[in-house]
């Protein structure tokens, strides 16, 4: 028992002394840190709560991403800005803090040389986690995530340079840990157009990211409908109102669908 409370000490003097040179930006322990009730089926956003909308598609990337992380796999989730990707990786996360012993560490946007700088001590937590099974650490990187979802303190804009170099840095640490069986997974958010900019600054690591790419597709009328009532709350009683908009949004917008949604729900 006292191992174990130096040992817990020992990672809480680890986050805190990552979390203040700026290397994580976000330790989340269980759903609620990531803005999500499981049970109620609803997530925050400015301190307002929203129905989760799913549909069987979303479920499905759900379902893949899940297995990916149990394998310790490095994830890159990618499609054009504002068609959910941060919100499926997000709610992901949420269900596996809910279910399993794991805890997220979101990796800030820094300067590579910050960043490997202080990568050691991310193995170290790693190892520490890993050894005495208190935790199964994952890792958490989403440059360009929606701004209400961004933490409280501000991270400048990164150039795709750097991006590149912190993912560099990640795809490393991935590969090293799974060289000693000790596999941490990595999820990585980048919209379409910031990883094909990426994998042409990354050298030798554009082929492991591209084979570990999932293309995130969610413009489905009845999906994008259902996101529209949600942040309209209901207000229209007409559900055909909902069936249009959602149709309207899917046939106009091949990019940036669901937040389109979401404005159309809050303008109703």
């Amino acid at each position: 028992e006292e191992e174990i409370k130096n040992l817990r000490k020992r990672v809480d003097d680890l986050e805190e002394n990552l979390y203040q040179v700026n290397i994580l930006i976000g330790i989340y322990r269980n759903p609620e840190d990531l803005h999500f009730n499981l049970e109620k089926g609803v997530f925050r956003v400015d301190n307002s709560e929203y129905t989760l909308v799913r549909s069987s598609t979303f479920d499905r990337y759900v379902e893949e991403i899940k297995q990916r992380i149990a394998s310790g796999e490095l994830i890159v989730l990618t499609g054009p800005k504002g068609v959910g990707k941060s919100v499926l990786a997000r709610y992901t996360l949420a269900v596996m803090l809910s279910s399993d012993p794991y805890i997220v560490y979101e990796v800030s946007g820094l300067e590579a040389s910050q960043i490997a700088g202080h990568i050691g001590k991310l193995h170290l937590l790693a190892d520490t986690l890993f050894e005495k099974q208190l935790k199964r650490l994952i890792l958490y990187y989403d440059p360009s995530k929606p701004e209400h979802y961004r933490a409280l303190r501000r991270v400048p804009e990164l150039k795709s340079s750097d991006i590149a170099t912190i993912i560099s840095e990640l795809v490393e640490f991935n590969k090293d840990r799974a060289s000693k069986d000790r596999k941490t997974p990595v999820v990585i958010v980048l919209s379409s157009d910031i990883l094909e900019d990426v994998l042409q600054r990354v050298g030798g690591y554009s082929e492991f990211i591209r084979e570990r790419v999932i293309h995130v597709d969610l413009r489905q009328e009845e999906f994008l409908a259902d996101i529209v009532k949600a942040y309209s709350e209901g207000k229209c009683n007409d559900d055909s109102v909902y069936e249009r908009l959602g149709r309207e949004i899917a046939k106009r917008y091949q990019g940036g669908y669901t937040l389109v949604a979401r404005y159309a729900g809050e303008w109703l």
